[in-house]
């Protein structure tokens, strides 16, 4: 749902799904609902919602969270 592919986009049920996968440990879930958080154009922007889950993907050693989660930092 979050891109599209064989499925109409729908940005509500991928959090859905997101987050369920995400509460199992699923890293890169982790991920992108912190880019939906950060991502404005998805809902109302989340500041501290997204660096909390960047924090628990780059904890599984994510580095595409790593390097996020740090130019956050930078720019704050």
């Amino acid at each position: 749902y979050l891109n599209g592919f064989g499925v109409p986009l729908n940005f509500k049920k991928a959090k859905i799904y997101l987050k369920k996968s995400a509460e199992l440990g699923n890293t890169l879930s982790l991920h992108n609902l912190a880019l939906l958080y950060l991502n404005s154009s998805y809902q109302e922007k989340n500041l501290e919602k997204a660096i909390s889950y960047l924090q628990k993907s780059s904890e599984n050693g994510y580095k595409p969270s790593i390097e996020l989660l740090e130019k956050i930092k930078v720019s704050n």
